[in-house]
Formats: C-alpha cells, sequence, structure tokens
C-alpha cells in the first residue's frame, strides 16, 4: 500500500505542480498578493462541506490531468522517436541524413583508430579513450543504416529492436512477448522501473509543453483583462514560456536518451542471459555454436510468426535430459 502511495504521489507531482502554478499565475496576474489574500480568505470563509468538496474538485482535476497524461505518453514518445506524419516527411528525411552523417563520420573513425591499433599494438590512454566513446556512440545506432530515425530517442530505442537479430538471429517484435513471460520476477523489476524512467521523461516533457502554452496564455488573457502594461506583459510571457521549454528542451536533449539507453542496456542483456530459456520454453534444440545460433534464431523468429509444418527440428525434452532421462527420438 505504501508503494502504490508513494508511487502515485511521484505521478501525480508533475500535475500538482502544473495546475498549482497555473492558479497561482492567473490569480497574480489578476490582483498580485491582494488577491491572493483575497482568495485565501474566500476558502476560509466556506463551509466545512464546500472547502471538502473544492478540495474533491481540485483532486479529481489532477487525477483526470495525470489519466491524460499517461494516455497520451505512447503516442508522445513515438512522435519522439520520429514516427512522423506524412507531411513532415521532408523534415524527417533530413534529419535521418543528419544521423547518417553523424554515423558515417564516427565509423571513419572508428575503423582509423581500430587500424592504428592493428598497426601499432597498442593504443596511448587518450585513444584507448576515444574508441570506447566511438563504440558507445555506435552501439546508440541500429546496424542497418536503411532503420535510422531522425531522433536520438528513436535511433536508441531502433537500435535495442536490432540487437537481438544481429546477435542471434531472434526478431526483437516477435520474441520479446515471449521472452518477457519466462524472465525471472527481479529482472521483470529492472525492466518495468527503467520504462517508467523513460515514461517519466516524456510526462516531464508534456507537462512542460503544456505550461508553456497554458501559463504565457493564462497571463495574457488576465493581464489584458487588467490593463497590463503591453510591454511588460509581453515579457513576463515570454520569459514564462522560455522557462517551460528550456525544461522541455532538456528532457528531449540529455533526459530521455539516457533513460532511453539505460532501458536499452536491460533489454539487451535480457536476451544475453535468458534466450536459452525461450528455446526451453519452446523445445527448441539448443545451439551448439554462435553461426548456428543465428540461423536457429531465424527459424524461431519465422515459426513464432507463422508456425511450421516442416519435421525439422524435433522437439527436445530439456527437463528430461536434467534428471538423466533420453530425449525424445
Amino acid at each position: 500500500m505504501t508503494r502504490l502511495a508513494d508511487r502515485w504521489a511521484a505521478i501525480a507531482a508533475p500535475a500538482v505542480v502544473f495546475w498549482g502554478g497555473a492558479v497561482l499565475t492567473g490569480v497574480l496576474a489578476a490582483g498580485g498578493p491582494r488577491r491572493l489574500a483575497e482568495l485565501s480568505d474566500w476558502l476560509e470563509g466556506l463551509g466545512d462541506a464546500l472547502q471538502l468538496g473544492v478540495a474533491v474538485g481540485g483532486l479529481c482535476v489532477v487525477v483526470a490531468s495525470v489519466i491524460v497524461v499517461s494516455r497520451l505518453t505512447t503516442p508522445a514518445l513515438r512522435l519522439l522517436e520520429g514516427y512522423w506524419p506524412g507531411c513532415l516527411s521532408r523534415i524527417r528525411s533530413k534529419l535521418i541524413d543528419r544521423a547518417h552523417a553523424r554515423l558515417e563520420k564516427t565509423e571513419l573513425s572508428w575503423q582509423e583508430l581500430l587500424a592504428k591499433r592493428r598497426t601499432d599494438g597498442d593504443l596511448s590512454s587518450d585513444d584507448q579513450d576515444a574508441l570506447a566513446v566511438l563504440e558507445l556512440r555506435l552501439h546508440r545506432f541500429p546496424s542497418d543504416p536503411s532503420r535510422l530515425m531522425p531522433t536520438r530517442v528513436g535511433n536508441i530505442l531502433r537500435a535495442v529492436e536490432s540487437q537481438p537479430r544481429d546477435k542471434y538471429g531472434l526478431d526483437g517484435v516477435s520474441t520479446w512477448p515471449r521472452l518477457w513471460l519466462v524472465l525471472p520476477d527481479s529482472t521483470r523489476h529492472e525492466l518495468v522501473a527503467a520504462r517508467q524512467a523513460l515514461n517519466s521523461a516524456v510526462g516531464a516533457t508534456l507537462w512542460s509543453t503544456l505550461f508553456a502554452v497554458l501559463i504565457p496564455s493564462t497571463l495574457l488573457f488576465v493581464g489584458l483583462s487588467n490593463r497590463w502594461p503591453a510591454g511588460v506583459l509581453l515579457v513576463v510571457c515570454a520569459l514564462s514560456a522560455s522557462a517551460a521549454g528550456c525544461v522541455a528542451y532538456t528532457a528531449i536533449r540529455w533526459w530521455m536518451p539516457a533513460r532511453a539507453e539505460a532501458f536499452g542496456y536491460l533489454v539487451e542483456s535480457a536476451y544475453d542471459l535468458y534466450r536459452l530459456a525461450l528455446y526451453e520454453q519452446l523445445r527448441w534444440p539448443l545451439p551448439t555454436d554462435p553461426r548456428q545460433e543465428r540461423e536457429a534464431g531465424r527459424e524461431i523468429t519465422e515459426y513464432l510468426w507463422r508456425g511450421s509444418d516442416n519435421p525439422a527440428p524435433r522437439f527436445t525434452r530439456y527437463r528430461a535430459e536434467l534428471i538423466g532421462e533420453q530425449p525424445d527420438a
């Protein structure tokens, strides 16, 4: 119960800040501290029942906004990955070209350092650090350049989808739901926490964007109604919108890619450590070497997508082998 309350508090905190900021902005813009004092006196003058009704109404607004934003998290993440409508195809293509240029530049620098290591036999500490950084950057891109996305988050998550196929022949889209069901509870807990952290970064972007729209609009409406000087009103609106925009930019530029990368490492690690559990649950024969594993992974992917009526491979009784019995002939 305590964990659930803590989770709801963490989820609702941005909504409380958002609506509290909106109400406070509107009240202060309408009359400054005097208007805020009048509002406080008005609330104190209400009966207990009406005060409770106001509190419940505010809570309902907060909960409703949390639900709406949570429902928008997945579509917003898709947009931030780079899955855009056709009207933005030209911008998307230009951004993908830029990502392709960065990838080519990174690969060229990486290959130069590898060639230097082969020639000299060793690298200096600076070159070793540079090589590690380049390898980390390459890990954030999908191996197939045709699968590049226009954003950093999109390329990181697309690389996560590509890694199981590149390493083990397993298609991430078709095998991940099955692998999830055989993962240990502790691993699933870590993955859920990492995904919630990514969703929190997306939520911060949404709340900041809403704040950047609502607060200046509130200031503009209330300020014009109270005949604020136009210059002061525009400056205040610009400052509030800029502050919210900086938060959104920080979330998109640094916070969200870092959370996506952490989630991607855990997904990759889940395949590294537990992919053989998928073989066991499917009663598929274990591969004997990396090359055979890639072929077996492609066969499993095809089997999970479409099924098969082939007589091979023969299913294996893993549990029977573990206790010394002979597997099925």
